[in-house]
Formats: C-alpha cells, structure tokens, sequence
C-alpha cells in the first residue's frame, strides 16, 4: 500500500545517507536518478538525465548536505509531477570552478509568481 512504499522509501533514503561511502556527487545524483526513475516510470513526464561523470565520486558532500538536498530534490519531482503537467523533467549536474548546480527543468505550465 501506500504508506509502507513510503515508509520503505524513506527509510531506504536514511540507510543511503548513512553510508559514508555514498556520500559524494556521483552517488548522489545516481541516487536521485533512480528515485525520479520511479517516480514518473507510470507517469506521462518522461526524466531525462544526463550521465553522470565518474570525477564525480570525489566531491564530498556530509551526510547534512546529501539529507537535506535529498528532502528538496524528492520535493521539486514531486511538485513537477503533480502540478507541472510536464511532458519531460531534464536532470542535470554542472560543475563550474568550485561551484556545483542540481539542475531541474521541466516544460510543465508553471505558475505566476505574483499570486
């Protein structure tokens, strides 16, 4: 049912972030791959992601960071799929200089901004 998915889900998300070995870019952006994977597979979004280099691997992230970026990305996907309407969801990483951009775009019909 529903609330065991969710529960297995979520605990599945603790466990991942405890495992200090997972805590980087690479594995992390594979993490939340699989999870929008699932999330729009019987959906009409199509995800679109780009790989993932293995560089990667050697950006660190605290288990705060993969937490908490975790919480967001579960919420932009889910925000995409039920109010967006969007066809396609485009995931991607950029690394410029030291700096590192979780990209989401979609073509859903948006919002206005001043209501």
């Amino acid at each position: 049912n529903k609330l065991s998915k969710e529960v297995y889900d979520n605990t599945k998300d603790f466990i991942w972030t405890m495992q200090l070995e997972h805590n980087n870019l690479f594995y992390f952006y594979l993490h939340i791959t699989e999870f929008a994977e699932r999330l729009f597979q019987h959906s009409s979004t199509r995800l679109i992601s780009q790989s993932v280099e293995a560089d990667y691997e050697q950006i660190a992230l605290t288990q705060f960071e993969c937490a908490q970026m975790m919480l967001i990305m579960k919420e932009v996907f889910t925000n995409v799929l039920v109010h967006a309407k969007a066809e396609e969801v485009r995931l991607q990483v950029v690394k410029e200089n030291e700096i590192i951009r979780l990209m989401i775009a979609d073509n859903g019909k948006g919002f206005d901004a001043n209501k």
